[in-house]
C-alpha cells in the first residue's frame, strides 16, 4: 500500500479500533471490541461486549469495569467474527498500541475460521514516539496532555474516541511540519 494522506479533514476509509482483554499474554481472550469506521463521510460504529469463555480476572475487572457478570450474556467472538471482519478489511486501521489489539482480532479472527493475512495499519503510539516528545506515550497521558476530556479509560468505545481525537492533534502537526503522508504498517504476523 502506497502512502495516504494525513489530512484531519478526512478520515475515510480509517476504522479506528480498540479492544479490552483479559489479560496481556497469548492466552487472553478479547471482552469488548469497539469500531469507528469512517467511509464516504459517513460513520459507521461498532462495539461489543464479548463472552471469553472463561473468567475474567478481578485485576483486571478493576482496570476496566468490565466484569463477568456483565460479559455472560453477551455474544462469544465467534458469533460476531464476521461482522468484525466485513467492518475491518480493506481498510487501515488506526490504533493507540496497535500490535497489541492487532494481534488479538487476528487470533480470534483465525479461532474463529477467518484468515486475515494481513492487516494495514497506522499507531498512534508509534508516530507518538517518532515525531512527538510527550512525557509518556501511554493514551490517557497525550490525551491529558493535549486537553482531551475522556470520560472513563480502558472502555473500549471511549478510547478509540480519544484515539480519534490525538489522531487529529497529531495528523495536523505532522501536515504542519511538511509530513503530508503516511506510509501504514502492515501487520501479517502468523497466529497459532
Amino acid at each position: 500500500m502506497s502512502k495516504i494522506n494525513i489530512s484531519t479533514k478526512n478520515f475515510n476509509n480509517f476504522v479506528f479500533l480498540d479492544t479490552e482483554t483479559t489479560g496481556i499474554d497469548k492466552k487472553s481472550k478479547i471482552i469488548e471490541i469497539a469500531i469507528l469506521k469512517f467511509i464516504k463521510n459517513t460513520k459507521i460504529k461498532y462495539e461489543s461486549l464479548i463472552n471469553p469463555g472463561c473468567k475474567i480476572p478481578n485485576k483486571i475487572s478493576k482496570i476496566n469495569n468490565i466484569t463477568n457478570k456483565m460479559v455472560e450474556n453477551s455474544p462469544y467472538f465467534n458469533d460476531i467474527s464476521k461482522h468484525i471482519f466485513m467492518l475491518i478489511r480493506h481498510n487501515v486501521i488506526i490504533c493507540h498500541n496497535a500490535l497489541f489489539d492487532l494481534f488479538f482480532i487476528k487470533k480470534e479472527l483465525y479461532q474463529s475460521g477467518i484468515l486475515l493475512k494481513q492487516i494495514y495499519y497506522i499507531d498512534t503510539l508509534a508516530i507518538a514516539r517518532k515525531y512527538f516528545n510527550f512525557e509518556s506515550n501511554k493514551l490517557i497521558d497525550i490525551a491529558q496532555f493535549l486537553n482531551i476530556e475522556t470520560k472513563q479509560t480502558h472502555r473500549a468505545m471511549q478510547d478509540v474516541l480519544t484515539t480519534i481525537s490525538i489522531a487529529k492533534y497529531m495528523f495536523a502537526n505532522l501536515y504542519n511540519t511538511g509530513i503530508y503522508s503516511l506510509k501504514p504498517s502492515i501487520y501479517n504476523k502468523t497466529v497459532i
